[in-house]
């Protein structure tokens, strides 16, 4: 394969935003609704309610196969990366890093992005889950097996994803540092062109897509499961009657669809080509100065309702920030 002027990734990527995504030429052309995507995001949502609607008992034996799925999908693409050519080349850049990079606080920020999500910090879901269990269940070694289970995972996945830079860098002759960037890139443009080197490229394909959906599933049960047990925990006279569980969630269901039906636009994807610093796409679109309030508007519409619970603080006592020092 020889190419002039273009990387493999950039002949991927342009095929992926205009004729997968359509995208449009800037925030302000919201364009139309694609409808394949939006097949996909009602068959994702009816997938959901229906394996979280009977409660955590029925989530625990579906997340028997979601949860396990992903792995044997990693082992097969390991074992295939690491038999690539010019896999060891990406092996050998993962294992031995460039140390100047600690000085770039993008890094850490990626890593405490990582940790958080991975982790799923403060989000309520470790609590949520964690009270089904015994009272007597021993949290420390549970918590400690966490650790360890997503560490490995994450130091193996990196074997998967340099393995497969390494092969894709030979292929066009450049470092491997410019063979993608981070990202929804790498899912969707880099691991699919892998793929489809396997024998049977069409089987591991699916294969791989669904891995991805079943792992955005899986946190997409934890995430739902906390509020809908928060809702019943509150109004635990009206929740826990015959179906007011199934009803409530499906109602959640329908209306957390409906607004992300703006997603499935032309425009909303451009959220997958952001850089950091400056607010641009990598095709080079300046995003305006309004669609800056629009992002804070969304990043603080989360973290806003923090401050108002504390000073008007909980039903049966007082507010936080009335209460005396000293006390």
């Amino acid at each position: 394969m020889q190419i002039v002027g273009a990387t493999v990734v950039d002949c991927l990527v342009s095929p992926c935003s205009r004729g997968i995504l359509s995208m449009s030429g800037g925030i302000e052309e919201v364009g139309s609704v694609k409808w394949e995507l939006l097949l996909c995001l009602l068959a994702c949502w009816v997938a959901c309610y229906f394996c979280i609607w009977k409660g955590v008992r029925f989530t625990g034996k579906v997340v028997y196969f979601t949860a396990v799925f992903p792995y044997v999908m990693l082992a097969i693409l390991l074992v295939r990366g690491l038999t690539l050519p010019g896999a060891w080349q990406g092996v050998v850049y993962y294992l031995y890093p460039d140390p100047s990079r600690l000085a770039d606080f993008q890094v850490w920020m990626e890593a405490a992005a990582q940790v958080l999500f991975s982790y799923g910090v403060s989000s309520g879901a470790l609590i949520t889950l964690g009270s089904y269990n015994k009272i007597h269940n021993n949290c420390y070694k549970d918590s400690l097996w966490l650790c360890v289970l997503n560490s490995a995972t994450s130091f193996i996945s990196g074997f998967v994803v340099f393995s497969t830079l390494g092969f894709m860098a030979e292929k066009q002759g450049i470092s491997i540092d410019k063979v993608a960037d981070s990202g929804p890139g790498l899912a969707f443009v880099v691991f699919p062109q892998a793929v489809a080197l396997m024998p049977l490229p069409q089987l591991w394909a699916a294969c791989f897509f669904l891995m991805l959906i079943l792992l955005g599933l899986d946190t997409l049960f934890a995430g739902l499961e906390t509020i809908i047990s928060s809702v019943i925990d509150m109004f635990p006279g009206q929740m826990r009657r015959p179906w007011r569980r199934e009803i409530v969630l499906f109602f959640f269901c329908s209306i957390s669809f409906i607004i992300q039906i703006s997603l499935t636009t032309q425009v909303c994807f451009f959220g997958f080509f952001l850089n950091h610093q400056p607010l641009t796409t990598s095709g080079g679109y300046m995003y305006p100065d309004w669609a800056y309030s629009v992002g804070w508007a969304m990043a603080l519409s989360s973290v806003v309702a923090v401050p108002i619970w504390a000073h008007r603080g909980h039903p049966h006592t007082a507010s936080v920030f009335l209460v005396p020092s000293g006390r």
